[in-house]
């Protein structure tokens, strides 16, 4: 599932594009030392690369990702253009696609699957209701019975 099966093909497909923000934004941090935009966005190429391998679901990346384009929008607003950072994204916003169309598909599939659970539970509770009412009327029979 999107959001519960690890996925370690979506690190792997972001670790180039986070190596080259990542060494973009220590070039720009020597040029405008400390700068609260950079900053952020090396906090947040860091905690990505952090992630575990093995234990991090696809929605987990998609969110970090997101979290990672807006920061480095941001810095696109306050930044001249000569300091871009816009032609390091193109790679992580296709990412970012990728990922949501699949979240998409997974929803379908989760919609069919919760349809069939809830077919099968109302299958047992009208059982169960033919049940009762056919064991009501089988009762009021009993009781209608003369000598009874």
């Amino acid at each position: 599932s999107f959001y519960s099966a690890s996925s370690p093909q979506d690190l792997t497909a972001v670790a180039p594009h986070l190596e080259k923000i990542q060494n973009r934004v220590r070039e720009l941090l020597l040029e405008y030392e400390a700068h609260p935009a950079l900053v952020n966005i090396q906090k947040q190429v860091s905690r990505m690369f952090r992630l575990s391998l093995l234990q991090t679901p696809a929605i987990h990346v998609l969110t970090h990702l997101e979290l990672l384009r807006d920061k480095c929008q941001f810095w696109e607003e306050v930044a001249a253009s000569f300091v871009s950072l816009k032609p390091l994204l193109v790679g992580v916003e296709k990412l970012i696609v990728e990922l949501r169309m699949r979240q998409v598909r997974d929803w379908r599939l989760l919609r069919e699957n919760r349809e069939s659970y809830w077919q099968q539970k109302g299958t047992i509770w009208l059982l169960r209701l033919v049940k009762l009412v056919s064991g009501y009327f089988s009762s009021d029979r009993n009781s209608s019975k003369p000598g009874s």
